[in-house]
């Protein structure tokens, strides 16, 4: 095969990246709105902006908390905000932040493999990765710059016998635990690495544990350091992020096949794992054993139900792109021996016609429904914000909180934030009481006990107890916004 010219190799990488973008722009332009959890972000990054602090101590939310979390991701986009507007700082940013990850991959196979096309195919397949897409459209999440990053920090260490790739491994060190705790993966990806360099006695530098064990120091001194509160009050829980046993399993799911094959699609998994196979039992290479230890470390964590399921395949899904490129490599370099050299172009087309059928056309349909929030529901809550005084606390499901506090006046019974959160399962089960019982008096009780001014009625809800002795229909739309209207005698201790 001819040599491909590196400015060309280049121009074709940035062509990738912008249809990749486009591709994410087009639909996260399809509403603008974000995903309920977005909103949290949204308003961390709005507070950057007012008063260049983000919000640690919240009246707001659950009446009042403290939140526990990392704002360098917030800061970054609050710095280009001061250009364009936030609306579109988290519609814009962190899909080039993502799509970036596509410069990465083609680095780390150019790197393993030592072939332009094989590597320049891998760079497009890992543009798109449905679950992945579908995790950083909408969501204005630290992912889509953790991500990318993390697998940036993996072709630094494989790089280690170069000074300047040390340095940037180095600072990389500092800046992953400061955007999101899935740093902490590699720490087990690094040891599981030095597990199996010595098992199979690969020869293992004094640089390369240095490395290992700098990051690891690094990581969990600056984890400590943010959530050691977090860790006294919750114990061993703080894994969890103090979820509700309740709706625990929605968050950290049990990984099956049909989440593997839909969420990385079939092709790069079945042939991912078949190269996995391949370079842990029969060639031994160091480069992809540390691409195998970190498939391991995410399969091990989501196995024992550790990081979400979102986070889990994503992470895997790129490092099974990454193991296709060597498959790319091998089987185009056998094809060209053999009598059936002049098939190589037909096999290079049903390579790319299967890579449609099972990676772009299952991330259209990730990213056509990826949830956002409906207009009905911020509209309403937007309606509430501008009549409300200082003093509107409204009572709606629990996957609405954060857009409920988003304008700064309202105050929400519970959110999807659960970290330092006051009695999370009690209030959910409160909300569901609310809306489930038929009895008014029970649910003008728990109204009372989180001081509730109005009641949120969702589209489709019918409540049977709300009279207009009670309840003054305020909103009137596809939902229901109701003011509360008379309490109980006395109240439940809080």
């Amino acid at each position: 095969m001819r040599k491909i010219k590196k400015k060309t190799v280049w121009f074709l990488l940035i062509l990738v990246f912008l249809a990749v973008l486009a591709f994410r722009l087009y639909f996260a332009f399809q509403s603008n709105n974000f995903s309920p959890d977005a909103y949290f972000d949204l308003r961390q990054i709005n507070a950057i902006t007012d008063t260049r602090l983000p919000i640690y101590h919240d009246t707001l939310s659950y009446g009042g908390r403290d939140f526990l979390f990392l704002p360098v991701f917030h800061y970054i986009l609050a710095g280009f905000s001061f250009f364009i507007p936030i609306s579109l700082a988290g519609k814009i940013l962190p899909n080039i932040f993502a799509a970036a990850l596509i410069f990465i991959v083609y680095l780390i196979s150019k790197h393993i493999t030592k072939n332009t096309g094989a590597s320049l195919f891998t760079a497009l397949i890992s543009g798109f990765i449905p679950i992945y897409i579908s995790s950083t459209l909408n969501t204005v999440s630290p992912h889509s710059l953790q991500i990318p990053l993390i697998f940036l920090a993996l072709y630094t260490f494989m790089r280690q016998n170069q000074k300047r790739f040390v340095i940037f491994f180095v600072i990389l060190t500092f800046l992953l635990p400061l955007i999101h705790l899935s740093s902490l993966i590699l720490i087990f990806a690094f040891f599981i690495y030095t597990f199996l360099a010595y098992l199979e006695r690969f020869q293992y530098k004094a640089r390369t544990l240095e490395l290992v064990l700098f990051f690891t120091f690094i990581t969990l001194w600056i984890s400590l350091l943010v959530y050691k509160d977090a860790f006294l009050v919750h114990g061993p829980s703080l894994i969890w992020q103090n979820i509700p046993a309740s709706v625990l399993t929605q968050y950290f799911q049990q990984i099956t096949f049909v989440h593997a094959i839909s969420g990385i699609g079939i092709f790069p998994l079945i042939i991912g794992c078949y190269v996995l196979y391949k370079y842990m039992f029969q060639e031994k290479r160091k480069d992809v054993y540390l691409l195998t230890s970190l498939a391991i470390s995410v399969a091990l964590l989501l196995w024992l139900k550790l990081i979400t399921l979102n986070l889990g395949l994503s992470i895997l899904g790129i490092v099974l792109i990454l193991l296709f490129g060597l498959f790319y490599k091998i089987f185009f370099d056998y094809i060209n021996k053999t009598r059936a050299a002049r098939l190589a172009s037909v096999s290079f087309l049903v390579i790319v016609l299967i890579f449609l059928v099972t990676s772009i056309i299952p991330s259209i349909i990730f990213a056509a429904t990826t949830e956002t929030a409906n207009y009905a529901e911020t509209d309403a809550i937007a309606w509430l914000n501008e009549e409300s005084g200082k003093q509107t606390s409204l009572l709606a499901p629990i996957r609405l909180g954060h857009i409920i506090t988003y304008g700064n006046k309202i105050r929400n019974v519970a959110d999807t934030n659960f970290l330092m959160a006051p009695i999370p399962e009690q209030r959910l089960i409160d909300i569901n009481t609310v809306y489930s019982t038929p009895i008014e008096i029970e649910a003008i009780e728990i109204m009372d006990n989180y001081d509730v001014t109005h009641l949120y009625v969702p589209e489709g809800v019918e409540i049977k107890y709300i009279t207009d002795a009670c309840f003054d229909l305020v909103y009137d739309e596809k939902v229901k916004i109701y003011e509360l209207e008379c309490g109980t005698v006395t109240k439940r201790r809080k």
